[in-house]
């Protein structure tokens, strides 16, 4: 996982400090001409489905899916490169056992395609994430407590954003993940017990949404 957070770190600088060059400007475009213009920040709401795959363990607990919703914001340096930043939560239904919550908080960049005079404009990403995993579980005297598992991924980004009007878009996208939940949070008595652990996980996320671009 090292190796891969020290790659994407270096790409993402190396992408951020190139996205101020105008080489990375496809062409002038006048503000009458760009009907999907990515500049600048927006911000978005979706609703998503998610699912979760432990690679490391029977296939037999908490592996399941189940829907959520989730709250992004983006900013465009120029046609080419954004940054994200997204968060999102799902109710899952696992295999076994009650339903618990699984979260994502990713930080990447984005990269999208065609030209800004066309309403369609695919995008592709990656991101740093962290995900948790909240589970209600008995303890003493019957009673129930939340416990959270959470750990890094790296995310790989795929989707498509249509411009309804120059300030709003309809976008849909498909999330991967790959990591690892290396710690347990329990609460005790005066605190909380953090324990390690070592599973292996991927998750899946299906995303429809709105995104309003900020002062159109």
């Amino acid at each position: 996982m090292k190796p891969l957070i020290f790659v994407f770190c270096t790409l993402l600088f190396t992408t951020s400090i190139s996205a101020q060059d105008e080489d990375w400007e496809l062409e002038d475009w006048s503000l009458d001409e760009m009907i999907s213009d990515t500049r600048g920040f927006s911000i978005s709401l979706d609703v998503n489905g998610s699912s979760i795959d432990l690679t490391n363990t029977a296939r037999v607990g908490p592996e399941g899916s189940g829907g959520g919703g989730g709250i992004g914001i983006t900013y465009g340096f120029n046609q080419l490169v954004s940054l994200i930043v997204d968060l999102d939560g799902a109710n899952v239904s696992p295999n076994v056992g009650t339903n618990y919550t699984l979260g994502h908080l990713d930080v990447g960049i984005g990269f999208n395609f065609l030209q800004p005079d066309q309403p369609f404009r695919p995008f592709v990403g990656v991101a740093l994430t962290g995900r948790s995993a909240t589970f209600r579980i008995r303890g003493d005297s019957d009673r129930f407590i939340e416990t959270t598992a959470s750990g890094p991924a790296l995310s790989l980004i795929a989707g498509l954003r249509y411009f309804a009007s120059p300030s709003v878009s309809i976008d849909a996208q498909i999330i991967g993940s790959g990591g690892t939940f290396n710690k347990i949070d329990v609460p005790v008595p005066g605190g909380t017990l953090t324990q390690e652990i070592d599973v292996d996980s991927t998750t899946g996320r299906v995303k429809l949404g709105l995104s309003w671009f900020v002062g159109r």
